[in-house]
């Protein structure tokens, strides 16, 4: 194989995509050792074509400028052995004099798989650049934070506490980011409506509409509305003047309310979706689980339908987040309780929300399994199904005693869970679907375990693209095994 860059001349060689930074390190670097790209066939593809053209034998070589470990070398080096060419010190030095910004750096031989010794390369320094009219104490406060604390990869912390300080500013960060997509989701609602019936909407002044909403824009209540009667089945319910109504006064606070309703049987919750069951108008199921009539209609009901919606997921969220999942894997529907079992728990349905692990992945020798819990709507699935591909990715790209060494074993599942819980939400505001992420969002960061303090660190760092636009953002996926 190839051992040094001058063996380059005569191969083909992937240079980096078209008018990127790596193409024009390829060439300086290149340029150094005599060598252009007439010398050479250049390709231009990006890190992750540049693997697989690899691996298919299409290339000779590559160029990847990215943090090591990078992804794309990592999945690389699983199933396909490749060398990690050095440049000397003359020519470290013969570059350095050419192009400041270059910096000598040792990738060590544990990096990749197929390492067998250390290589002394070269990395882009990154720069910093600030407007003229930045305050000295903003300055200040961002190379603080930026340079202030040691990597925790020296100092593992094995029980660190979450700031209860920070926990509420990032509480309150998404709050505020999800206050503004619903917002937004209303008045886009609102703008449709008018759209569709402009010609017979008429204006009636707000005191109107506060005192008389039973009207529906009339002069009195419709025929097929009874008040009355309405108004005694929400008092034998408890729906008058109870904690809610208080809430709503400001006499309460609305958390509260809620917890108390829910705690004392008053109203249920959909063990779906989380939504609020009023009425008679929802589904139990065989093993105590509550579902919702909007999650009833949209509930995957065979085996062949699952299996369609996992394919589905599965390329989107590789095509997506720009990864690859190689292991064979298969999809089985099976009860709440397996699923539990599985996990050495047990599931005791209640009247609120039931929050449980509705799907997880098993590994034999290899070949996945991810089983998933029968009676869910498809949402549901696929939040399940992309948190459980993170982790199946995260099997095949992470080495658990490296996760351990550098975070500390008792951060490991906030390491796995956070991200595989951050990686799900963020894949459903990628497949607009805002609403449901919205909610889960809002459940998930407000949790006290591993996977609530988990996702806050992940969305520190990465924060959450509610358009869905993930495009070429950083996400925990391109951070090798350094996603926080």
């Amino acid at each position: 194989g190839i051992t040094s860059i001058e063996q380059l001349k005569g191969k083909t060689v992937s240079v980096g995509a078209a008018d990127s930074g790596t193409r024009f390190n390829a060439e300086q670097i290149l340029g150094i050792y005599g060598i252009t790209f007439d010398d050479i066939n250049p390709v231009y593809e990006s890190f992750a074509d540049s693997a697989d053209s690899m691996k298919n034998g299409t290339i000779d070589a590559c160029f990847v400028v990215a943090g090591a470990p990078t992804t794309a070398l990592t999945e690389l080096a699983t199933t396909f052995s490749f060398n990690l060419l050095s440049v000397d010190d003359e020519h470290i030095a013969a570059l350095q004099e050419q192009y400041s910004f270059y910096t000598p750096i040792t990738v060590t031989a544990d990096t990749y798989d197929c390492m067998t010794e250390d290589a002394s390369c070269v990395a882009v320094m990154a720069t910093v650049i600030a407007s003229n009219d930045t305050s000295e104490d903003t300055v200040y406060s961002f190379l603080k934070g930026l340079f202030g604390k040691k990597p925790q990869v020296e100092e593992p912390a094995e029980t660190e506490a979450e700031d209860p300080e920070e926990r509420r500013n990032i509480l309150s960060q998404i709050v505020e980011l999800l206050s503004g997509i619903m917002e937004l989701k209303r008045i886009e609602e609102r703008e449709r409506r008018h759209e569709d019936h402009e010609e017979e909407l008429i204006e009636i002044p707000d005191p109107y509409k506060e005192s008389n909403f039973l009207f529906f824009g009339g002069k009195e209540s419709p025929d097929w509305l009874a008040v009355e009667d309405t108004a005694m089945l929400l008092a034998d319910h408890q729906l008058v003047d109870f904690e809610l109504s208080a809430a709503r006064n400001d006499k309460v606070d609305m958390n509260e309310a809620i917890d108390q309703v829910i705690e004392e049987g008053i109203v249920h919750l959909c063990d779906f979706c989380g939504k609020p069951l009023l009425g008679v108008e929802y589904d139990i199921l065989e093993d105590g689980r509550e579902r919702c009539l909007t999650c009833s209609r949209q509930t995957v009901k065979s085996q062949a339908e699952l299996e369609e919606l996992f394919a589905s997921v599965r390329g989107s969220m590789c095509v997506k987040y720009g990864i690859h999942i190689k292991s064979p894997i298969t999809v089985r529907m099976v009860s709440s309780a397996e699923i539990a079992s599985r996990m050495d728990k047990t599931f005791t349905p209640t009247p609120g929300f039931d929050a449980r692990a509705v799907g997880v992945a098993v590994n034999s020798n290899g070949k996945y399994t991810i089983y998933l819990e029968n009676g869910a709507p498809r949402l549901s699935l696929i939040e399940t199904i992309s948190h459980e591909l993170t982790h199946i990715w995260q099997y095949e790209n992470w080495n658990d005693a490296v996760i351990n060494a550098r975070y500390g074993s008792g951060n490991n599942l906030v390491i796995y869970e956070g991200m595989a819980v951050w990686s799900a939400i963020q894949y459903l505001f990628a497949v607009n679907e805002p609403e449901f992420a919205t909610r889960l969002f809002t459940e998930e960061a407000r949790r006290e375990d591993e996977y609530g303090k988990g996702l806050r660190l992940y969305y520190k760092k990465y924060g959450m693209q509610t358009d869905g636009r993930i495009g070429r953002r950083r996400t925990p996926f391109q951070a090798g095994m350094n996603p926080l």
